[in-house]
């Protein structure tokens, strides 16, 4: 949080708001001092040190006490962190292409910035914005609840499903397929080289479906009060 105060202030922020901003960054808060947010600095580098806060808020935070003490292994060899800056990559490309291709942004440096800044921001469950995403359309918005759901890794300060869990399901599901041309195979589910033990998997499975119950239900409950179907569904989420 220091660092990040320091960072900030280096920028246009006065000592305030460099203070206020680092705590909910670092705590994947999303709170700000102003009513623009983020934008209304309209600083490349002040953005680029927030999604740096964001990804390092939704990092498993054990991870980077051994990294930071010089064990750099562990975060490296762990397949969470993995999936967590693949997710994030692929997500941006995706968005830089559709934002440069359909949207009529000419600047491919400000599209990517764009696209990384609202993509570290939904999957860290910050909530920091510098443009209106709801104008990139239903493609981003698809892109965006895929993000919000899944959320940061284990043991940091973002919410949502966390990716550990949607790696466990995922493997659980390609194991399914396997099983139906090789029924007897035994295909335990590893991460990090350990193996996840069966009871682990059938508690991520009943955690899944219990959150995803929970969204429709705050969904319907929110459409009874008046609002449309994505407004329900977004906020439910």
């Amino acid at each position: 949080t220091l660092t990040f105060f320091l960072l900030l202030w280096a920028g246009p922020m006065d000592l305030f708001d460099a203070i206020n901003h680092a705590m909910t960054t670092v705590a994947t808060g999303g709170y700000s001092t102003k009513n623009d947010g983020i934008a209304y600095w309209h600083s490349a580098y002040t953005e680029y040190v927030i999604i740096l806060g964001m990804f390092i808020g939704a990092t498993n935070f054990t991870l980077l006490y051994f990294a930071l003490r010089g064990h750099y292994r562990p975060l490296q060899r762990d397949h969470e962190f993995r999936w967590f800056y693949t997710v994030i990559g692929l997500a941006t490309l995706a968005t830089t292409v559709w934002i440069l291709m359909r949207h009529n942004e000419t600047d491919p440096e400000l599209a990517f910035r764009h696209a990384l800044f609202h993509v570290t921001s939904l999957i860290s469950n910050t909530g920091f914005l510098t443009v209106d995403f709801a104008r990139w359309g239903s493609f981003f918005a698809v892109i965006a609840l895929f993000l919000i759901i899944m959320a940061g890794c284990a043991g940091s300060t973002s919410g949502g499903f966390k990716m550990g869990r949607f790696m466990i399901l995922v493997k659980n599901m390609l194991n399914e397929f396997k099983k139906q041309t090789h029924p007897n195979a035994v295909l335990p589910i590893r991460m990090s080289g350990q193996i996840i033990p069966s009871h682990i998997v059938q508690r991520v499975s009943t955690f899944a479906f219990v959150y995803m119950g929970l969204i429709l239900l705050g969904g319907a409950i929110l459409i009874l009060d008046g609002l449309n179907f994505e407004e329900a569904l977004g906020v439910s989420v």
